[in-house]
């Protein structure tokens, strides 16, 4: 009897526009800015502004080991620096009626993000957020200011070529085959 190995297949896909991306605004707690162009966090005019992004991960296989995600988020302005928490969030929510009243709660702190003054790509580190998204549900990710006065924005997948993009690294466990051959 010969058993070949286990063997693991590594694949990137880039997962791209989200389902839905937002941001809500404390200044103008029922405005919904759903079909915004930009996302935005951080502070402007003394009032907070979290970014609220989702993508639809159906198209990954069932039974995936994720070794790498990231973020991809076009930052569009070169305000002061910020530091940003982020969120799971936790329940539904649809990026036509979302604001600041009715912004969904969230759960579970997934790291710090600095945004510095310069524009361009940015990636944030999301490998233990798309595993908790494949375990507990989906329902997006919340940016949230921790540290700093300013604002930075963001091309929202409404802006022309740089919307957000989830990139998920990841393998498959292709099982073993046995070949049995002898006497019978």
């Amino acid at each position: 009897m010969l058993i070949t190995a286990l063997t693991f297949a590594q694949t990137t896909v880039q997962i791209e526009p989200p389902t839905d991306d937002a941001y809500i605004y404390a200044g103008s707690p029922n405005n919904n800015y759903g079909s915004s162009p930009n996302l935005a966090v951080g502070y402007a005019s003394g009032s907070e502004m979290r970014m609220l992004i989702k993508w639809d991960l159906s198209s990954l296989p069932s039974c995936i080991n994720i070794t790498d995600a990231q973020i991809r988020l076009y930052q569009t302005t070169t305000n002061s620096s910020i530091t940003t928490d982020i969120y799971r969030i936790n329940c539904s929510w649809n990026e036509a009626s979302v604001t600041w009243n009715n912004q969904p709660c969230t759960i579970g702190w997934y790291g710090s993000q600095t945004f510095s003054s310069t524009s361009g790509v940015k990636y944030i580190p999301a490998t233990d957020l798309v595993n908790d998204w494949l375990t507990n549900g989906n329902n997006g990710v919340m940016f949230k200011i921790n540290l700093g006065t300013s604002y930075q924005m963001f091309d929202s997948k409404e802006a022309s070529g740089a919307d957000p993009r989830l990139i998920i690294t990841y393998t498959t466990l292709t099982p073993p085959t046995a070949n049995i051959s002898g006497n019978k």
